[in-house]
Order: C-alpha cells, then sequence, then structure tokens
C-alpha cells in the first residue's frame, strides 16, 4: 500500500496531475486571470468544473486573491520577455500538459502571442484570444453603420506608434493568430470587446462617475459631459457576459473555429444616457448633469471613435443572449454602493475618491472628503433612501 501511495505522489509530483485530472476533466490555461475580465472568467470556469491554471505577474486585484488564487494552479509569469527566460516553472509544467484552451487576457504585442504559442508547441487545440474594440480606430470603415467584425483591415498609413497603438498592436495580436493557423497550428478564437461594465473593475470607470453621482446631493456639482461626445454612441459589454462567452466558445470551439466576434449589449449609449440610467438606479434627483466646452473636463466614455459594434454575429454564431442592460447596470451600481464601506475594498476606493478628486478640481477636495464621509455614515446607519434592486423577473439565459 505504502508503494502505491509512493508512486501516486510521483506521478503528481512529476506530471502535474492526479485523479481529478482524469481525461473527462477539461484543462485550460490562462494568461491573466488575476484581473476584471479574467478573474470573472475563471471563477466561472472553476464552478463549471474546469481545471484551471494561470499564468500572470502575481498581483492580485480586489478580492481575486481570496476569490480566485486558492482555487487555481498559479504559476508566477511575466510575459515582457520570452516564457523560457521568465516562466522557467510554467515551461516545465506546460511541456507535460495538453490543454482544451488557452484564454489569453494580457498580450498586448503579436511577438507575445509567438512566444507563447512556440512554448506549447501544439499543446492546445484552441486559442482564445480577448480582443478589443479599439483595433478598428486603426482600420478603414467605408460605412457609417455600426461596426462589423469584417472592418478589420488596417488602414495602409497605420504603424507601429500611432495615436492608438493599442489598437493597432492588437490587432497585429490577431494577425499572428491567423498567419499561425495558416502556417498549420492550433485554432484560435477572437473576442473583441467595446469597454466592460461590472463589479471590480480595474479602469475605475464606472465606479468614479457612480460616486460622483452619488456626493451630488452634498456637493451641487454636476457631473461634466463634454460637447465633444454629447452625441457619440458607443457600446458597452458586461464582464458577466464576457466570462460567459468565454466558457461557451471553449465547450463549442469547433463551430467557432478561425472567427472573430464582437461582443456586447444590443443597445448603445451616450455618456448622457448613460450617466441619466444610473441616476435613476441610484434614485438621485436634480440635474446632474452639465454639458460643456472646456478642454480640462475628461470623459471616461466613449473611449473609441468609430461607434459602436454590431454584435449580431455573437447571436448568429454563439446564439448568445445578452444580460439585459438595466441589468447590468443595476448589479454593477449594487456592487459599488456596498464597496463603499466594505474594508477588503479600501485601496480600490482610496484610488477611485483620488480620482474623483482629480475630476472636480483641489478646490473641491474638502467638499468631495466631507460628501464621502457623510454617505458612509448614512449607509452604515442604514438610513439610505437610495434604492439600488435587481429585477428577478428578467430573463437571463445562461449558456
Amino acid at each position: 500500500m505504502a508503494r502505491v501511495l509512493l508512486f501516486y505522489i510521483l506521478v503528481v509530483l512529476l506530471t502535474g496531475k492526479s485523479h481529478n485530472t482524469s481525461s473527462n476533466i477539461r484543462r485550460v490555461l490562462v494568461f491573466g486571470g488575476n484581473g476584471f475580465m479574467g478573474a470573472e472568467t475563471v471563477e466561472r470556469l472553476l464552478d463549471l468544473g474546469y481545471d484551471v491554471t494561470i499564468a500572470n505577474r502575481g498581483n492580485w486585484y480586489w478580492d481575486s486573491a481570496t476569490r480566485i488564487r486558492p482555487r487555481v494552479r498559479f504559476f508566477s509569469c511575466d510575459r515582457s520577455s520570452a516564457l523560457k527566460i521568465n516562466c522557467k516553472k510554467l515551461m516545465r509544467f506546460i511541456q507535460k500538459i495538453e490543454f482544451d484552451a488557452v484564454v489569453d487576457f494580457s498580450a498586448y504585442k503579436a511577438v507575445t502571442i509567438r512566444d507563447s504559442l512556440e512554448a506549447l508547441n501544439g499543446r492546445a487545440k484552441l486559442y482564445v484570444f480577448i480582443s478589443t474594440d479599439s483595433i478598428y480606430e486603426v482600420c478603414e470603415k467605408s460605412h457609417n453603420g455600426s461596426t462589423v467584425e469584417s472592418d478589420d483591415q488596417p488602414i495602409s498609413s497605420v504603424s507601429a506608434g500611432t495615436s492608438n497603438d493599442y489598437g493597432y498592436q492588437k490587432l497585429l495580436c490577431e494577425r499572428e493568430l491567423k498567419k499561425q493557423k495558416q502556417d498549420g497550428g492550433i485554432h484560435y478564437v477572437i473576442l473583441r470587446l467595446p469597454d466592460v461594465i461590472g463589479p471590480r473593475d480595474n479602469t475605475k470607470r464606472w465606479w468614479s462617475y457612480q460616486l460622483w453621482l452619488q456626493i451630488y446631493p452634498y456637493v451641487n456639482i454636476p457631473v461634466y459631459v463634454p460637447n465633444r461626445v454629447k452625441d457619440v454612441s458607443f457600446s458597452l459589454a458586461y464582464v458577466k457576459d464576457v466570462a460567459r462567452a468565454v466558457t461557451y466558445v471553449i465547450k463549442h470551439d469547433n463551430k467557432l473555429h478561425g472567427h472573430a466576434i464582437n461582443l456586447g449589449f444590443e443597445q448603445t449609449f451616450t455618456l448622457g444616457s448613460l450617466l441619466l440610467s444610473l441616476k435613476e438606479i441610484l434614485g438621485v434627483d436634480g440635474n446632474v448633469t452639465e454639458y460643456t466646452n472646456n478642454p480640462k473636463h475628461m470623459q471616461f466614455y466613449p473611449t473609441v471613435t468609430k461607434g459602436p459594434l454590431n454584435t449580431s454575429k455573437a447571436w448568429n454564431k454563439l446564439q448568445f443572449k445578452h444580460t439585459p442592460w438595466k441589468r447590468a447596470f443595476e448589479e454593477t451600481a449594487l456592487f459599488y454602493v456596498n464597496a463603499l464601506t466594505m474594508k477588503e475594498y479600501f485601496d480600490d476606493r482610496e484610488k477611485v475618491v483620488y480620482v474623483l478628486k482629480e475630476m472636480l478640481g483641489s478646490q473641491n477636495e474638502r467638499s468631495v472628503e466631507d460628501a464621502l464621509i457623510t454617505l458612509k455614515q448614512t449607509f452604515k446607519l442604514g438610513t439610505d433612501n437610495t434604492d439600488v434592486s435587481i429585477n428577478s423577473d428578467i430573463e437571463h439565459q445562461e449558456l
């Protein structure tokens, strides 16, 4: 018996396999997995029974250190250099494992994609790349409608260092995946995302606006909406829908090979309409927005200029039904209402307060601090009249 047990332990140590990673368990390698979309996706994969390995630099955002870290196989890995240099432990592991899918949240350079594919050396069936609607900013668009996936042909003059270098580099990542498949490599699916909203957003965009609206009754400073974006429509996606889409792609990858797919709500928004909807959800009274030509007044939405995404392909190919936008807004708002007084989110709260003070100007710092004290006391006493509710009657399709 002792010999059998010793043999089993050696197998686990040498191969990373146990009875829990039998042939009927699907294995996924996630690059990233500790941030906003990555952690949400990893949590969903785990809840669905996947064996998940994640590789990132070890920065655990929000509560991912307790929500995600204990449940996964983790390798510290900085992809700024080759995996064989910076990620030797991961390299040793993946040389003994075959993955059903790789999900890449963290690649921003084509060379990073190339290096990861070389390291995998065919030991993955599918590569899911999380891309962005920013790629369309460096592409030709010959129509005035919403942006479709085929609007991805780069402008002839575009090159590295362009004003939207982020979009350009992500486009090159996509091209690298396509090229390696043409050369006999593994299958891939590309998900192109607009700005994503939801709990635990590292950009703090939504929370900054929400907190501004929440303190409006105390400071009487409206949210500034630059006239330059007054009528600019844009798309949004919900973080939980991103996680659902990724897991669906992994489960049904054979009918999606080689496709790029736009994700997002069917509805489109302007910054004004977003703030109005959020104001109503929070139960804030008054005219809370002010349109301005002041160039010093920045905005967090929209982040692209070529309009909203056409997401019909997501339905046609994935039969994917997004969460109703109002439900997503309500769930997001409720999370940040609660996060305002939760100890585990102290650092994140301080960051968004810093951003808010910067947006309102140094002359209003004291007013902001006083308003936040009042707001927190109101919630702690349970006397707030803010109505943030979830409509449980809204149908929500799980994939």
